[in-house]
């Protein structure tokens, strides 16, 4: 089982990118460990939760 970690936020707003900034850097930081897998959305609200229930991917992973 893997542990999805969502970094949230969007690029083009600075004050709004620190999900985005976070995950790249733990992304970094934990970039061995195969059981974690690390994404980035600009998703919110129902579209995120949608998202989430239904496993449908939202974001798409930064590492590919």
């Amino acid at each position: 089982m893997r542990t999805r970690i969502i970094g949230l936020g969007n690029d083009l707003l600075s004050d709004d990118a620190v999900g985005l900034l976070a995950v790249r850097d733990l992304g970094g930081r934990l970039a061995g460990r195969s059981d974690l897998e690390f994404l980035e959305s600009a998703a919110g609200g129902m579209r995120l939760l949608d998202g989430l229930l239904s496993e449908v991917e939202i974001a798409q992973d930064p590492d590919q």
